[in-house]
């Protein structure tokens, strides 16, 4: 029996050298990559072809399992000695292999990042420069700037105010641009230098303009001064107009007291009154108390009493004017009192 199993062991070991033989490369560098090869086919069977080559010499029996496995590695070997290397060992020992391409690869994509940035700059330095530029122009360009000729008037032209005058005042503003123009310091100028005007309103006008709108004081009573009548308007504010005009405006005669006040309170009396009840009124008495009364056109006479409640006073006089009488009493509104 060990004559037997000694038989198939000398055969297979004939068989191999014969199939090596085989496969021996045609010239020196195939043979070290065969061998190489070949190495780490045979590696790759791992322990167990070990184990079975081990097992079959501890039980004297050949294994066929292993003789199979022998087969495989020869096979592997011959694949890789005859046709090279497995695909995948191509494509790696291809880019191993071609540090060139790699090379100008990294070279492309730095050229094209430094390509990327450079337009990124390009267009934050375009960006920029327009945003400089249109600040400059909206906030510093004459482009933008109040002309001379581009101030519009609306609302003068008459109590001693005309377009010239509102322009004149505006002058000094010429050239700044409207961005940077303070309308309420323009409307506050215009107030000073023209004191008819009781109010200003200005708006711009773009791209170089302005409107300024105005509201003039309306005389309502003529003060009297000793031997001289100054015209004045709701608020007290004396106004300087034309005689003629102050010769129909209702006489204001003052006691002896607060100059300023007893105005105040006739302002307020006055501007309650609509338009036809105070043509009516010749002439308003102010008293150290506050206590307004007023003689009519006609000569009747108006007990006002104080300025509070003047609005409703103002109506409930306008009613009783339809009645001739030759004393109104308002003082008290809600009962009002008239004697013929």
């Amino acid at each position: 029996m060990e004559e037997g199993a000694r038989r198939p062991e000398e055969e297979s070991r004939r068989e191999r050298p014969e199939a090596a033989s085989s496969l021996s490369p045609s010239s020196p560098s195939e043979a070290r990559t065969g061998e190489q090869a070949a190495v780490s086919g045979v590696a790759g069977l791992g322990p167990r072809r070990a184990t079975g080559l081990a097992g079959a010499g501890r039980r004297g029996e050949p294994n066929l399992a292993s003789e199979n496995r022998d087969r495989r590695g020869q096979a592997v070997v011959a694949e890789i000695v005859e046709g090279g290397p497995p695909r995948g060992w191509r494509a790696a020992s291809r880019r191993e292999s071609d540090p060139v391409d790699m090379t100008e690869r990294r070279r492309e994509r730095l050229a094209e990042r430094r390509r990327v940035r450079k337009r990124r700059i390009v267009r934050a330095s375009i960006a920029g420069a327009a945003v400089v530029i249109l600040a400059w122009v909206v906030f510093f360009s004459p482009l933008l700037a109040l002309r001379s000729g581009g101030v519009a008037v609306r609302g003068a032209g008459a109590a001693g105010v005309a377009d010239g005058d509102v322009k004149a005042a505006v002058a000094e503003y010429v050239g700044t641009p409207l961005v940077r123009l303070n309308t309420g310091e323009v409307e506050s100028k215009v107030r000073k230098s023209l004191p008819m005007v009781k109010r200003a309103k200005v708006t711009r006008n773009f791209p170089g303009g302005v409107t300024v709108a105005v509201t003039l004081r309306k005389p309502v009573a003529c003060m009297v001064e000793k031997a001289s009548c100054t015209a004045i308007d709701e608020d007290g504010v004396r106004l300087d107009v034309p005689k003629s005009q102050t010769s129909s405006l209702p006489k204001l005669k003052l006691a002896d007291g607060d100059a300023p006040r007893a105005t105040s309170i006739m302002g307020a009396v006055l501007g309650a009154l609509d338009e036809g009840t105070r043509r009516q009124v010749a002439s308003v008495q102010v008293t150290r108390a506050g206590q307004v009364a007023f003689t009519l056109s006609d000569g009747a006479t108006v007990n006002w009493g104080g300025a509070e409640e003047s609005a409703v006073k103002a109506r409930v006089l306008k009613g009783l004017l339809s009645q001739k009488a030759k004393r109104y009493d308002v003082s008290a509104p809600h009962a009002p009192v008239t004697e013929n």
